[in-house]
Formats: structure tokens, sequence, C-alpha cells
């Protein structure tokens, strides 16, 4: 089964941290795989973030940017209904 039961968030197939499981709870109506990879980079996001307060790395903050857009692309997909494992098609949950 693609999608889970709305109201009824199941746990991630993959561990995830505070921010991913933020994503996970909002998003829990949605195809499981989308909603991982927004989850998932979430958390990569929030690593890096404190990584490039921290350090100051230019290497850290480059990869900070990548993954800032991917994160608001990947969010975007998911608040207007398209999903990826669909190749873009609206879906319903």
């Amino acid at each position: 089964m693609n999608q889970r039961n709305a109201g009824k968030p199941s746990e991630p197939p993959r561990p995830l941290g505070v921010q991913g499981k933020r994503v996970w709870d909002k998003y829990a109506a949605l195809p499981v795989e989308d909603v991982l990879f927004a989850a998932e980079l979430a958390d990569e996001h929030y690593i890096l973030r404190s990584r490039v307060l921290k350090d100051g790395d230019p290497q850290d903050r480059r990869a900070l940017r990548e993954v800032e857009v991917a994160l608001r692309d990947a969010l975007r997909q998911l608040d207007t209904g398209l999903s990826w494992s669909r190749y873009g098609k609206e879906v319903t949950a």
C-alpha cells in the first residue's frame, strides 16, 4: 500500500531526527516515499545548519544551500499533492 491512513501516522521505515519526525507527522496521509524523502532532507538541513553556524566551513555552506533548495521543492511537492512516485500526477490522500 502506497499511502498511510489519514489521522494514523505510522512509524517511518528509517530512523528520523526531530525535524524529520515533524515532517513525517505533518504529511502522514501522503505517499510514504515522498514524505520520507522530505523528512530526511529536513534532518540533513538541521544538521548542516548547525555545522555551518558552528564552523562556517564553505563546503558545508554550499551543501546547506543545496539541501535548502531540495527541501523547499520536496515540501512544495507535498503541499501541492504532487508525487514523484507517480511522475508528477496529483494524488489524493
